[in-house]
C-alpha cells in the first residue's frame, strides 16, 4: 500500500498474494491434515505455534479465496492479459476442490459451475497435444507453472521419465504395469489378459512365466537369450507358448484396441517409435525402435528401444517427453508448462460433485465430454453393455477411472485416492506390499511396504527441531 500505484492494481495484487497463499496452503492441509497458520508476516524465531486443525486450515483457505472471488478488480481469467497470473476462475476452482475435500458436494458444484462462466474451458484437440508448449496457453489452462528453455528457468522431466533413446533421459519415473493394465477396452469394457486372443491361458500361469507372452520373434537364432529364457519360464512352457514367429504380433494385440489414452501417454511394446539420442550415431533420429524383449542390441535404426533401466522390460512414458530431434535443446533444458489447476481437473471433480448429490444424469453429460475428447465411447444412464451406468456408486468409479488416466504424472492421482480412502486398493493393489513389476506382472523392482500412518504426513523432523510445539504423528520414526 506504500507503493505508487493505483488502487485497483494493488487490489488485484492483494488477491494474487492471497490465492497463492491459500493454494500453498491447500497443499500443505491435504498433506499434512493440519499445519501452523500464520497470516501476518512474522520473524523466523517467533514462528512457534502448532498445528491448526484440518478444518481450521481449511477455513483459511476459503476466507482467502473467498477474498479474492469477491473483489470487483480480481479479473475473471487471464488467458489474455497477465497470462499466468492468479484469475477469479481459478480461485473458484481451487474453493470447490477444498470444498471436494469437506464433503461439501452442493457447494463445490456451484462454485465449479463458475469457471465456465470466467472464461475457460474444455481443450478440443487430441489429449496428448495439450502436453505440447505449441498448446499450453489454451483456454484449458487455468493456473501453471511455467518453465523456459533457459538454465534455472527450466524443468528436467525429460531426464526423469525419458528413455536413453529420447534425449538421453533416466526413466527413473515409470508406468506401473497395474496401470498400464487398468486402461479399458476402447469400448469401455475392463481389460482382461486372459480375453486377448492367444493368451487365453494367461491365468493358468505364474507371473514369470507369462513373460513367455512378451517375448520377441526370432529367439530361435538368439541362443543365449533364448536359453535364459527357458531357465526363466521352463522348457514346457517355452515350447507350448513361445512363436518364433507371431509372438510380438499376438502381444501388440493387447494394446490396440484399448482407450487411445493408452497409447497416448505410454510407450507399449512392439510400437514403433522415431526417436532422438543426442550426440550419437550422427546426431541422427533414430527410425522405427520398439520396445522389445528380451534386449538384443543397441544404436542400430529399427532397434531395440533403451530405457536407462533395462534389468526387465519396463514401460515409458510419452506424456511430457519429446521424441524429435530438435524439440528440446537438453534433457535437463525442458519448457512445457506443468498444469496445477486445469479445466478438465474441475470438470471431472463438478461431475464427482453432482453424482454425489445424485444428478447422475447432469454426472454423465460432463463426464462424455471428456470421453468425447478421448475417443471413447459415450456413458448412459441405466441400461446394459459396458457403457451403462448403474447407480451412484458406479458412476462415481467410473468418474475415479476418468481421473485416473487423464492425470497421471501432474502430481493429482494421490491426492484423489487419499481423498477417496482408495490409496492402499490402488497403488498396493490392496495388499501390504507392492513393488515396480514387468510388462508381465513380475514384481522385479524395490517393494512399497504399506502402512496406515503413510498418511496424513506428520511434521517433518527439521520443524520440530525449531518449533517443539510441533507434534509428530504416531508411527513416524524420527
Amino acid at each position: 500500500h506504500k507503493a505508487d500505484m493505483s488502487a485497483n492494481k494493488l487490489a488485484r495484487y492483494q488477491c494474487e498474494a492471497r490465492f497463492l497463499r491459500a493454494w500453498a496452503y491447500n497443499r500443505l492441509n491435504m498433506l499434512y491434515q493440519g499445519v501452523p497458520v500464520y497470516l501476518e508476516p512474522i520473524n523466523n524465531e517467533d514462528c512457534t505455534r502448532g498445528q491448526s486443525s484440518v478444518d481450521e486450515v481449511w477455513q483459511v483457505i476459503l476466507d482467502d479465496l473467498t477474498y479474492c472471488i469477491n473483489n470487483p478488480d480480481f479479473p475473471n481469467n487471464t488467458l489474455n492479459e497477465d497470462y499466468g497470473r492468479p484469475s477469479k476462475g481459478a480461485a473458484y476452482a481451487l474453493r470447490g476442490m477444498v470444498y471436494m475435500w469437506k464433503k461439501q458436494y452442493k457447494e463445490a458444484g456451484n462454485d465449479f459451475k463458475e469457471v465456465e462462466a470466467c472464461g475457460y474451458g474444455l481443450w478440443t484437440g487430441e489429449y496428448a497435444d495439450f502436453f505440447k508448449y505449441e498448446n499450453e496457453k489454451d483456454k484449458e489452462m487455468i493456473f501453471s507453472l511455467q518453465f523456459s528453455e533457459e538454465t534455472g528457468y527450466c524443468d528436467n522431466i525429460q531426464q526423469m521419465t525419458g528413455a536413453r533413446d529420447t534425449y538421453d533421459g533416466w526413466t527413473e519415473i515409470k508406468p506401473s504395469a497395474d496401470f498400464v493394465d487398468y486402461y479399458k477396452n476402447a469400448d469401455g469394457s475392463d481389460f482382461k489378459w486372459s480375453e486377448v486372443d492367444g493368451l487365453e491361458d494367461w491365468d493358468l500361469l505364474t507371473p514369470q512365466q507369462r513373460e513367455i507372452f512378451f517375448c520377441r520373434d526370432g529367439l530361435e537364432s538368439m541362443s543365449s537369450q533364448k536359453n535364459a529364457l527357458i531357465k526363466r519360464v521352463g522348457e514346457d512352457i517355452y515350447q507350448k507358448y513361445y512363436l518364433n514367429s507371431g509372438n510380438e504380433a499376438r502381444i501388440k494385440k493387447a494394446y490396440d484396441n484399448r482407450d487411445p489414452r493408452l497409447q497416448q501417454t505410454v510407450v507399449t511394446p512392439y510400437v514403433p517409435v522415431d526417436c532422438y539420442k543426442p550426440n550419437y550415431a550422427g546426431d541422427a533420429n533414430q527410425i522405427g525402435k520398439q520396445l522389445r524383449w528380451p534386449l538384443k542390441e543397441q544404436g542400430t535404426n529399427g532397434g531395440d528401444f533403451w530405457l536407462d533401466k533395462r534389468t526387465s522390460a519396463f514401460y515409458c512414458y510419452r506424456k511430457y517427453n519429446e521424441f524429435e530431434k530438435g524439440r528440446l535443446i537438453s534433457r535437463s533444458r525442458c519448457h512445457t508448462d506443468w498444469p496445477l489447476i486445469r479445466y478438465t481437473d474441475v470438470l471431472l471433480q463438478y461431475a464427482e460433485a453432482l453424482a454425489q448429490t445424485d444428478q447422475l444424469g447432469e454426472a454423465i453429460r460432463l463426464v462424455n465430454k471428456v470421453r468425447t475428447r478421448a475417443h471413447m465411447p459415450a456413458l448412459t444412464e441405466g441400461g446394459s453393455g459396458p457403457c451403462a451406468v448403474n447407480g451412484k456408486e458406479d458412476m462415481l468409479e467410473r468418474i475415479r477411472y476418468e481421473r485416473r488416466v487423464e492425470f497421471c504424472l501432474e502430481g493429482i492421482n494421490f491426492f484423489d485416492e487419499v481423498r477417496w480412502g482408495t490409496y492402499k486398493e490402488t497403488k498396493f493393489q490392496g495388499k501390504d506390499v507392492n513393488g515396480g513389476k514387468s510388462w508381465w506382472g513380475d514384481m522385479v523392482e524395490y517393494n512399497w511396504y504399506y502402512t496406515d500412518y503413510m498418511w496424513p504426513w506428520t511434521a517433518p523432523i527439521s520443524e520440530t527441531q525449531k518449533n517443539p510445539n510441533l507434534t509428530k504423528r504416531s508411527g513416524w520414526a524420527y
